[in-house]
């Protein structure tokens, strides 16, 4: 269940509730607990995600004076309002708040996207892959019902696997996987020993984590992240090695879902390029990075060279000024001049 804006409507009660606080009930904590009655009556049970032709998902995304928020709904012919899925929302971070109205919408609709993914996810395929730099050989497994963060885990799994068929002495892992790199560094440890649970709650994906602890403790894992968004001319064989496993762990999507996410890529690479002042592919990926946004250099590439005004620019710093070293410059034009 979920009520929105929860905490604003009982913050007055919490002043009445918390430790060391006097208790005073007055006429402001009587309409609070009278309003959240009302709408605990009225709240809406998180649906659980429905499949099939005529289910339509419906993504709302708002950018508002204190930060982003998001929901995401279904719907079906016949309902009105649609069941809810989530509901999301976050502060702004460092300099978001001095975003332009526009750059917060098109970052709430971003960041909407990727959380909106994360719930729909779970009902689509994933694609585990490992690339072993020696063998040159690439070994992948496949599944359903799991999202790309699942696929991570699978990833170290199958290298698991591979490592005790092989009877290798210890494992070298990369990976470009912040979590899998975080939790192999320490995090399974503390998870281990706080039962596999986090705030009282079952960690995510529990029965994989448990079975990597169980295996990386019979064998030595050591661990390196590699960095998957660098150009190409800074790429080093660790970040080759990358490339080829995500080669190995793209798995086929409907032309429809390439196309929206192609147009979608390139919407905001061109948002990006505009925004930062038409700069070079490599500075505006680092600008859109630095404010959340993971852009392809492709798209860049693509964008930069269709755009018209950097083509308006390269041609002005082409142009010869008219006097230049002390002295005019002659200039020959060619074409006609008709009446």
């Amino acid at each position: 269940m979920h009520i929105p804006e929860y905490s604003q409507i009982v913050s007055p009660l919490y002043l009445v509730t918390r430790k060391k606080n006097d208790f005073h009930w007055g006429p402001e904590q009587q309409q609070a607990f009278a309003q959240i009655k009302q709408e605990i009556a009225h709240a809406m049970a998180l649906g659980p995600v429905r499949m099939g032709p005529d289910v339509k998902n419906v993504l709302y995304s708002a950018a508002g004076n204190n930060g982003l928020s998001w929901s995401l709904w279904q719907k079906v012919p016949g309902e009105t309002p649609g069941r809810p899925l989530g509901f999301w929302s976050r502060s702004y971070r460092g300099s978001e708040a001095n975003y332009t109205p526009t750059e917060k919408e098109i970052l709430a609709a971003y960041e909407g996207v990727q959380a909106a993914s994360e719930v729909i996810g779970m009902n689509r395929k994933w694609k585990a892959a490992v690339w072993s730099p020696t063998r040159q050989v690439a070994d992948a497994t496949e599944g359903e019902g799991g999202s790309s963060q699942l696929a991570e885990l699978k990833a170290v799994q199958l290298a698991l696997d591979i490592a005790e068929r092989e009877g290798w002495p210890r494992l070298y892992l990369y990976t470009d996987s912040w979590m899998v790199a975080n939790a192999l560094w320490g995090w399974l440890r503390r998870w281990k020993e706080a039962n596999w649970q986090r705030g009282g709650k079952p960690i995510w994906a529990a029965k994989e984590w448990k079975d990597i602890a169980t295996r990386v403790g019979r064998l030595p894992v050591k661990v390196h992240h590699v960095d998957a968004h660098i150009p190409k001319s800074r790429a080093n064989e660790e970040h080759r090695n990358n490339e080829q496993v995500d080669r190995a762990a793209k798995i086929e999507v409907s032309k429809i879902d390439l196309d929206w996410e192609h147009k979608g890529g390139l919407f905001l690479a061109r948002w990006a390029h505009d925004a930062s002042g038409h700069q070079g592919r490599d500075a505006t990926y680092k600008w859109a990075r630095d404010r959340g946004v993971d852009l392809t250099m492709d798209s860049i590439s693509q964008v930069i060279h269709a755009c018209e005004t950097c083509a308006a620019i390269k041609q002005a710093k082409q142009v010869k000024p008219l006097w230049y070293g002390g002295r005019w410059s002659k200039y020959k034009l060619w074409g006609s001049l008709a009446d």
